[in-house]
């Protein structure tokens, strides 16, 4: 095994080593800020919902060419994820319209 084979794999280490302190870290101030967190909390449940919603909505139906590779599940899981896509970019240019329109009725 050479030498750089070595520190790829120490950097894999590293990585995840960080990812998880993250996720702790996140998850040691949420659960000690429990009334700031909240919002958070209500965003990422809200995130869910609107998931599972899009998820049931999916079809699963798999055309012709994708039988060989993709299952009715992976396929459903992919329809969960653009509807859920969809509907976050409606909300988010509904924002943008919505924000622009009370800047300019603030203004007059």
């Amino acid at each position: 095994m050479e030498w750089y084979e070595i520190l790829i794999y120490v950097a894999y280490i590293l990585i995840i080593l960080a990812a998880g302190i993250s996720v702790l870290g996140g998850l040691v101030y949420t659960l000690q800020n429990i009334k700031d967190s909240i919002p958070a909390v209500a965003g990422v449940a809200f995130l869910i919902v609107v998931f599972l919603i899009s998820w049931a909505i999916g079809s699963g139906d798999v055309s012709f060419k994708l039988k060989e590779t993709l299952d009715a599940g992976t396929i459903k899981l992919i329809d969960g994820g653009l509807y859920t896509f969809y509907f976050l970019l409606f909300l988010a240019v509904l924002g943008v319209v919505v924000s622009n329109v009370q800047s300019i009725i603030n203004r007059t």
